[in-house]
């Protein structure tokens, strides 16, 4: 009798305990939430957000960038390229949960990665420092996804542009910016920087799987070579002659892309290319992605001298941005296969 029992339970009930044991092993397994995405920013001004404040105003004293500490001081928005590709990419992946910080500054070069830096009259720490700092908060050991900006105001490019704006530098040869005369030089002043990054990259405590660099836009091109005429569409700008913007890109704008896409390759990162994306939409453009002085002006106020260093001239604008955030979105989704 004993041993019928056992065969009746070996043979009708075990099989239905093991199965629910296997099918509520399996429900557990299905469950358990996906790890999240982390996301970050490093740079400058192309990074950050420059020229698209949280609530723009044409008086710089109530511009407001973001909303984090910081914001404010470096010119910081969610608004900027990456803020909107954090934006499509969670919209687009409302299962994951997505951990994100931006720390781009603008007028940050590629010391202010690895060292402190002052901005209006503030201390601003190191990016890489306060990006550890962030991730060991959170018990944060990879990054997943590191998007950097860098390099534009080590080549000085607008600088050049807006001192052309003051002086005749077809006369005095665009000696307005660092390392103008020697476009070698400078691919190699800036690669070298470049370099310095990737080197801390590399030592940091904290790992990073993805790291993709922009480039940056020909400003003030018709096509690769030939430079703006802006007259009648800026007062400020059109001060700058077909030549100077042909000229400041030649000698500066063409070395700082290629040091960036040359260090890019040395170190396997992605070149997000914004030169080629921006091409028929440069200040030139009646359909233009990047600032006038005017348009920058009404959104982020001016100062200097004829308004020209209106924060957010010769940046990108609302649709500038738009386009940079579907670019940053499209390659994170393909590397971190994301919907």
């Amino acid at each position: 009798m004993r041993s019928n029992t056992f065969a009746w339970y070996r043979t009708a009930v075990l099989p239905i305990l093991v199965a629910a044991l296997i099918a509520g092993c399996s429900a557990e397994q299905t469950e358990k939430p996906a790890e999240p995405v982390v996301v970050a920013a490093l740079g400058d001004s192309y990074a950050s957000g420059e020229g698209a404040p949280l609530k723009p105003s044409d008086d710089v004293n109530t511009v407001v960038w973001g909303t984090e500490p910081g914001d404010d001081v470096c010119h910081r928005s969610p608004r900027s390229g990456f803020g909107q590709a954090i934006d499509e990419l969670s919209e687009a992946n409302p299962d994951r949960e997505f951990k994100t910080i931006n720390l781009a500054c603008s007028g940050a070069d590629s010391k202010d990665l690895m060292y402190d830096s002052a901005r209006n009259g503030e201390t601003v720490t190191a990016q890489l420092d306060a990006l550890l700092t962030w991730a060991e908060s959170r018990g944060i050991d990879m990054i997943d996804y590191l998007y950097i900006s860098i390099g534009g105001n080590d080549a000085g490019f607008v600088p050049v542009v807006l001192g052309c704006v003051l002086a005749d530098c077809e006369k005095n040869g665009l000696l307005l910016g660092k390392s103008v005369g020697n476009s070698s030089e400078l691919q190699e002043e800036i690669s070298l920087a470049l370099r310095n990054v990737s080197a801390a990259l590399e030592s940091a405590s904290i790992k990073v799987r993805h790291i993709a660099v922009s480039n940056y836009p020909s400003i003030g091109l018709v096509g690769n070579n030939v430079g703006c005429d802006i007259s009648g569409r800026d007062d400020v700008l059109n001060r700058v002659t077909p030549m100077e913007w042909a000229a400041a890109w030649r000698t500066i704008g063409v070395p700082l892309n290629e040091a960036v896409e040359s260090v890019a390759k040395e170190n396997s990162w992605q070149v997000l290319d914004i030169h080629t994306l921006f091409a028929d939409h440069s200040v030139c453009a009646q359909d233009n992605w990047l600032m006038l002085t005017k348009e920058a002006q009404s959104v982020t106020g001016s100062s200097g001298p004829f308004g020209a260093t209106a924060s957010g001239a010769l940046h990108p604008n609302e649709q500038g941005y738009a386009a940079i955030g579907s670019l940053i979105a499209k390659d994170a989704r393909e590397k971190l296969a994301l919907d």
